[in-house]
């Protein structure tokens, strides 16, 4: 037989369980708040991009437009900074270890959290096939309140018909009768005009 396994002895089987240890015990067991905040602003990311792509929102395009997209971005800055603010990604880069060693000793984050995974994740109206095969489950604060409405409801502002037509009238080659004609058009297409 031209081939055969090593028989590890007991030294070097110490030696691995050692590394093995020193490996899960990065933390020694105690929390630390800036890689807490990491997690859970990192999955409220995860999350809302899901959210986001299931809802056709755009995650920053949208900004302004849709709150889920708002609320991507406010996540998005926490974690990775803006202009003004450091992010908590620069912030963890100096502690020991790192956010997947954090994870993989404490498992889930303190707090009261629903645990969304591939198997689950349908009964909170995602994609199923918006979970890869091996995914970390997301931990979403039970008291995290996800926008209502997809887009923002915006409202024309209201101006009296006499300022529409006044204006209109400014425009070269716009008399009475095309001015009447274009606050017409403006009613029909849904704009507000409050008659004096």
């Amino acid at each position: 037989m031209a081939f055969t396994l090593p028989t590890q002895t007991d030294a070097q089987t110490e030696t691995e369980t050692e590394t093995e240890t020193e490996d899960e015990t990065v933390f020694g067991g105690e929390r630390v708040e800036d890689y807490e905040d990491y997690w859970k602003t990192i999955d409220m990311i995860r999350l809302l991009k899901k959210s986001c792509k299931a809802l056709g929102v755009a995650k920053k395009k949208d900004k302004g437009r849709s709150p889920w997209a708002d609320h991507y971005c406010h996540f998005d800055a926490i974690a990775y900074g803006d202009d003004e603010n450091e992010g908590l990604k620069q912030k963890c880069a100096s502690l020991d270890g790192n956010l997947p060693t954090y994870k993989d000793e404490f498992e889930e984050p303190e707090g009261e959290f629903d645990k969304i995974t591939k198997d689950n994740c349908e009964d909170f109206g995602l994609p199923a096939d918006s979970f890869g095969e091996d995914e970390d489950p997301i931990f979403v604060p039970v008291d995290y309140e996800a926008p209502e409405e997809v887009w923002y409801q915006t409202e024309g502002e209201e101006v009296e018909t006499e300022t529409v037509k006044e204006t209109f009238e400014t425009v070269n080659r716009v008399g009475d009768a095309t001015s009447d004609e274009l606050l017409e058009a403006i009613e029909e297409a849904g704009m507000k005009v409050v008659w004096a």
